[in-house]
């Protein structure tokens, strides 16, 4: 009973709307700014799929709702319960982030080991199935600081469904329907999910707020 206490459902809208705003652009800014790269350094290609843009905002719009629903259930656990439990231990900040980090991507081992196809796997790196999931949670731990840093200073789990939401939404078509396409001699780099690039990006992101929470005195 006393676990789900303070446990992020109220919105807390009105003096976190800049966070929200982060949230909802975080994966949508930093995928633009990785393909942008691998378009210029020739690792990405856009692959022409008659799809035409209202097309793509059906798929994306479609995504969101589903993906929001989603979310609500896993942000409830993974924040508004698992998160939140931990902040009460006062453990240190790379403690929390690894955590969380780990027990979240753990969460989904029997997707990874079990459901996910080998093709899957290899159009996202070419790497074995163990090796694949060494580097998600590498990835997972990486995220988990933007969205342990946003739920301290948010006290609420809805900025962490909509940014998992847009990055399920945003992400995965691009790369289910081959819109684009990750030269596999880049993919260490430039692979959207699970790249070099793009976790050294949100890790930044995470960094520079939990900065921020530091600088107004929120320890």
């Amino acid at each position: 009973k006393d676990g789900w206490k303070n446990s992020g459902f109220a919105p807390n809208i009105k003096n976190n709307k800049k966070f929200y705003l982060i949230s909802f652009l975080i994966y949508p800014v930093v995928t633009v700014a990785v393909i942008l790269l691998g378009l210029v350094t020739k690792g990405i290609k856009i692959n022409d799929i008659n799809m035409g843009i209202l097309g793509y905002i059906w798929i994306l719009s479609t995504q969101i709702a589903i993906q929001f629903v989603k979310n609500i259930f896993e942000e409830s656990v993974w924040r508004g319960y698992f998160t939140n439990q931990l902040l009460k231990f006062n453990l240190s900040d790379i403690k929390l982030y690894l955590l969380v980090g780990f027990v979240w991507w753990v969460w989904h081992l029997p997707y990874i080991m079990i459901f996910l196809t080998e093709s899957e796997i290899q159009n996202t790196l070419p790497v074995g199935r163990l090796t694949f999931f060494i580097i998600g949670m590498v990835v997972v731990t990486c995220w988990s600081v933007m969205y342990t840093e946003i739920f301290r200073i948010t006290k609420s789990i809805w900025p962490l469904v909509i940014a998992h939401t847009m990055e399920d939404a945003v992400i995965n078509p691009l790369l289910l329907y081959g819109i684009v396409n990750v030269d596999k001699s880049h993919s260490f780099l430039f692979s959207l999910s699970v790249g070099i690039i793009p976790t050294f990006f949100y890790l930044m992101i995470g960094l520079s707020i939990r900065r921020w929470r530091k600088n107004q005195g929120n320890i």
